[in-house]
């Protein structure tokens, strides 16, 4: 499926954004903080609903209640 220009750059947005939660997640993870508390997942949360409404063809549904 082709995308808009309009759209590509939505995606890049998405994808910038979600691998900057990735390297944040990263380094909890190297500082052995093993736990990701609410505000910290709701970021992550709410950027991935954001990006499977408008694209729900590109990413799996991000299922909550298994993340706990």
């Amino acid at each position: 499926m082709p995308y808009t220009e309009e759209q590509l750059i939505k995606l890049r947005g998405y994808y910038k954004s979600l691998v900057g939660q990735r390297e944040l997640l990263a380094e909890l993870v190297r500082e052995r903080q093993l736990t990701v508390f609410e505000p910290q997942f709701r970021v992550l949360a709410n950027e991935i609903s954001e990006a499977q409404w408008k694209f729900p063809e590109l990413l799996p549904m991000l299922i909550e209640s298994a993340m706990s």
